[in-house]
């Protein structure tokens, strides 16, 4: 759930050209931090969602347990993706269908992750710009402005006749407050996490090393992109403050 979050403040313009996808920005001109979100407890549920509260100001409002129906668009967003992909995509597996004595279907794959995210965004960018929702009740002013239930429409008159507040912030910001904490070691060779050397210009300049030479180790508070580990985030005295620091050669 973070991590699709994060994904939701990125430049899709970006993102896509990550996966060989080229689009401009009016296909998918989304890179905003919501006012508020709905979620189904789990992740954003307890002590999981303080970063998203302090750090972002965004509210939390998690349903009931066993009530997909207060979410339905975004249920319904996964039956319909299924629906439009499966039949063409190769590996698909019929759980209903499998038999005592079947292969493992898992040591079958067919699509690499990349390959995967990259079908993922071609659903959302034809779901966004062409399919009709038959469903969507248009209000009077919409219907007299002649708006396509389209999502891509809708977004694009919303925010020019709605209003509301678009935030958007530094994406190591984002990721500071929505990728996974964890604690680290500050050692004489750098601050050690998961058997790596991070470190940044400014704790050399600041002796911080030298001082666990001298003084002995310390632990301290990080987050880290799980997708790339060459850096990760240390958290400063000040709360809403970090440091940036890069894998290093602990031998240098």
């Amino acid at each position: 759930a973070m991590m699709a979050l994060l994904n939701a403040t990125a430049d899709k313009v970006e993102f896509c050209r990550q996966y060989g996808i080229e689009i401009e920005e009016k296909d998918w001109p989304v890179h905003y931090l919501p006012e508020a979100i709905i979620a189904d407890r789990g992740e954003l549920e307890g002590g999981n969602i303080d970063n998203l509260i302090n750090i972002l100001n965004v509210k939390v409002q998690n349903t009931p347990p066993y009530r997909a129906d207060l979410k339905s668009t975004v249920e319904r967003f996964f039956g319909l993706t299924n629906e439009r992909v499966k039949p063409f995509l190769p590996g698909v597996v019929n759980l209903d269908g499998r038999e005592r004595g079947d292969k493992d279907y898992r040591v079958k794959a067919k699509l690499d992750l990349f390959q995967f995210t990259q079908i993922m965004i071609k659903c959302i960018l034809y779901h966004n710009n062409h399919y009709h929702l038959d469903y969507y009740k248009r209000d009077e002013d919409m219907i007299e402005d002649n708006v396509p239930c389209i999502p891509i429409e809708l977004w694009d008159w919303g925010i020019a006749n709605r209003g509301g507040t678009l935030r958007t912030v530094p994406e190591d910001v984002a990721k500071l407050a929505l990728m996974p904490s964890d604690t680290a070691t500050v050692t004489a060779k750098g601050i050690r996490y998961k058997d790596m050397y991070y470190a940044a210009k400014s704790m050399l300049k600041n002796g911080m090393f030298a001082d666990a030479r001298t003084k002995g180790t310390r632990k301290i508070k990080i987050s880290y992109d799980p997708r790339n580990m060459d850096y990760i985030y240390v958290y400063n005295d000040n709360s809403n403050g970090y440091e940036k620091c890069f894998l290093v050669d602990a031998n240098s």
